[in-house]
């Protein structure tokens, strides 16, 4: 326990695992279903990765990151990457996050991975600067990124998880469109086969 603070794994309170998904994801705006799926993933597979953590101040979360492997880049030779690092407005300025990505790295490590790089927002690269200054994560680098290229990136992986349902629909309607225009050819011509073959009438 730091300064009445606590860092857990999620492994060690299961049964957090719903209010700790909803709580990244109201912080994060990145579909619920993938922080449940894997949040779920980390405690029943047997993988070092993904892993979630959690700061604890009584039963309250204050604080949150994750390890996956790999956080919306293309970046695959920095891979496992440390995610979604998060600490409740109230509580910043406290070193609660580099206290986290420190207990992290150390976990990580205890279990034969090192963490390689993080995705930081502009403007707060200075916490993980923090720690790989201090040695605390030896080899980490960072991989900054805008607002703007999240939002971005979550998009994608938003409608990406369409992306077969929307090929299979421009299928069938490319095959419902071949159809209707052979229907209406089949209609139309005749009309005009009947039209022409009509006597014209005398002015």
């Amino acid at each position: 326990m730091i300064n009445g603070f606590r860092i857990i794994n999620l492994r060690e309170s299961p049964e957090r695992k719903q209010e700790a998904a909803d709580w990244f994801h109201q912080k994060w705006k990145v579909p619920l279903e993938e922080y449940e799926k894997s949040m779920e993933k980390s405690l029943t597979g047997e993988a070092a990765v993904p892993q979630w953590y959690l700061t604890i101040r009584g039963k309250e979360i204050i604080g949150g990151l994750g390890v996956i492997e790999n956080d919306f880049h293309d970046r695959k030779d920095l891979a496992p990457n440390v995610c979604a690092v998060y600490v409740e407005e109230p509580y910043r300025r406290r070193g609660i996050a580099g206290n986290m990505l420190a207990y992290v790295c150390g976990d990580m490590k205890a279990r034969g991975i090192s963490i390689h790089s993080m995705s930081v927002m502009d403007g707060n690269s200075i916490v993980w600067l923090k720690v790989t200054e201090k040695r605390r994560c030896q080899g980490c680098i960072s991989i900054r990124r805008s607002k703007r290229s999240l939002e971005e990136e979550k998009r994608k992986a938003i409608v990406s998880g369409f992306g077969s349902i929307a090929r299979r629909m421009a299928r069938y309607w490319q095959s419902f469109s071949t159809r209707l225009y052979i229907l209406s050819m089949w209609l139309i011509i005749p009309r005009f086969s009947l039209m022409s073959g009509r006597p014209k009438r005398e002015i």
